[in-house]
């Protein structure tokens, strides 16, 4: 019998109240990274001052690209749903997305 992993509904920009926060007491660019997959949300984010960057890390693993194809306005967003099974590939292959299967 195979185990099916539940997937879970993912947070958005679940460190932006943080980063909002820090900014307000730092002189230093503040970067913010966490759940963060719309370029409307990065648009928010830094047009409302409540961080100077946005970083992300696993849509970079589903789509290297992605910074051209929101550049271009070939997507608003990224096709990473944040299962995070890419992370666990870290101990057993190279990493990459398995778009919810585990791997």
């Amino acid at each position: 019998m195979r185990y099916r992993m539940p997937l879970y509904t993912p947070l958005n920009n679940y460190n932006v109240c943080a980063a909002s926060e820090i900014k307000k007491n730092v002189n230093i660019p503040v970067i913010v990274v966490g759940g963060i997959r719309s370029f409307q949300d990065m648009q928010t984010i830094v047009g409302n001052d409540l961080a100077d960057f946005v970083s992300m890390g696993r849509p970079f693993i589903i789509e290297p690209g992605i910074v051209n194809s929101l550049k271009n306005k070939t997507q608003t967003e990224s096709a990473c749903i944040n299962c995070g099974f890419c992370l666990l590939s870290v101990t057993i292959k190279d990493v990459r997305c398995y778009y919810g299967k585990v791997p």
